[in-house]
């Protein structure tokens, strides 16, 4: 199954809240959309 968009903004948006600081939260949520994107490019087409 591919991961969609929608899948990842939910993963982000369901694991972010559990971090207390802001921009502790965005610097996770940017850090995990880099890793899902880089995992997403690596796959053989």
């Amino acid at each position: 199954t591919d991961v969609t968009v929608a899948d990842v903004l939910l993963v982000i948006a369901t694991a972010a809240p559990s971090l207390p600081d802001a921009d502790q939260q965005a610097a996770a949520s940017a850090r995990l959309l880099d890793i899902l994107l880089e995992g997403l490019r690596s796959r053989p087409a």
